[in-house]
């Protein structure tokens, strides 16, 4: 039987949580960490795209080699992209198969072929898709931003059934249209509103995204660290951090006492503790002095996110720390 996500009048909290995360201790999130929180608070899922033990072994990763691929006319390309959309898809495939176990339903009822038809429907599409850009010879970057929030659609429907395989109620929540839909109504568009309002942007962003969020009612959000259609494409807009920067607007947008960024390190250190032996673990660090780490190459969390005055503080699970804002 799958338990509905408490509702009461807890606060809300937002969890972020890296590929890295997602793709080497899922286990954790979903069956210790996010059943922990659910005791006394309402919590909404941030989810990047799914990573082996590197970033360069991710999806994003994949998926922008793909892109590079279609965009080149040079012979075996076609190929090359090919073996980049199977890589992905059947990364996919084997963390369903870890999810599922030997059982072929989820709590729910819901059969794991269906998923996994889902995952090869979607990158099927994605190869199609890709092989039509080659053949024309141009893909633009709203093309591209499609492409990259793949990554992240497939993490969260990997995440939700999951949670929902322990008998926790989950709705995956996609924002690859939300920019569109927080600026239906301005005549100008999103494009002039990008221009004009800055920083402010984000402000209905983050407004309809916490929208989107309430509706799912009595499951657990699992929110795709994507968001788009950003003008100009989202990586040159807001750049690699941007499922930090959701987070922020998720938390914004309900009204959430902190964002919490789930990490596989120990903490934040004065520098990175591989290049730097000497390197210390900090017992407490302001925003300022975090996001100082990470414009110099931390990579804890987006730096535009630190722009908070409050104090980070932290919570171990396991291999995971959480550091919340």
């Amino acid at each position: 039987m799958l338990s509905p996500m408490r509702k009461t009048n807890s606060p809300w909290v937002v969890q972020k949580y890296g590929g890295t995360s997602l793709g080497k201790l899922l286990d954790t999130i979903t069956g210790e960490i996010i059943p922990s929180s659910l005791e006394h608070d309402r919590v909404a899922i941030v989810c990047s795209a799914r990573s082996g033990t590197t970033k360069s072994t991710g999806t994003t990763k994949l998926l922008l080699e793909a892109i590079s691929h279609a965009t080149d006319p040079s012979l075996g390309s076609g190929e090359r992209l090919d073996n980049a959309v199977s890589i992905i898809r059947d990364q996919h495939l084997e963390a369903v198969n870890s999810v599922v176990g030997d059982g072929s339903r989820y709590a729910g009822g819901k059969p794991a072929q269906e998923l996994e038809l889902s995952i090869i429907d979607e990158c099927e599409r994605l190869r199609t898709f890709l092989h039509a850009a080659q053949t024309v010879g141009e893909l633009s970057p709203r093309s591209q931003d499609r492409v990259l929030a793949l990554g992240e659609k497939l993490a969260c429907l990997i995440t939700a059934s999951s949670l929902e395989h322990r008998g926790v109620r989950a709705k995956v929540v996609l924002l690859d249209d939300i920019v569109e839909q927080a600026y239906l109504s301005d005549p100008n568009g999103p494009e002039a509103a990008y221009e004009e309002l800055g920083p402010h942007f984000y402000d209905r962003i983050s407004i309809k995204i916490g929208e989107k969020i309430q509706e799912c009612g009595d499951r657990i959000p699992i929110v795709t660290g994507f968001f788009g259609a950003m003008p100009h494409s989202l990586l040159h807009s807001v750049g690699r951090g941007y499922s930090d920067f959701c987070a922020a607007m998720c938390a914004v947008g309900i009204g959430a006492r902190e964002v919490q960024i789930w990490k596989e390190v120990d903490g934040i250190f004065t520098a990175d503790p591989i290049k730097v032996l000497s390197a210390r673990l900090l017992a407490t660090v302001t925003c300022e002095e975090a996001a100082e780490l990470t414009y110099f190459g931390s990579e804890v969390c987006d730096p535009d996110l630190l722009s908070s005055p409050v104090l980070p503080t932290t919570s171990n699970c396991g291999d995971l720390t959480g550091f919340a804002l």
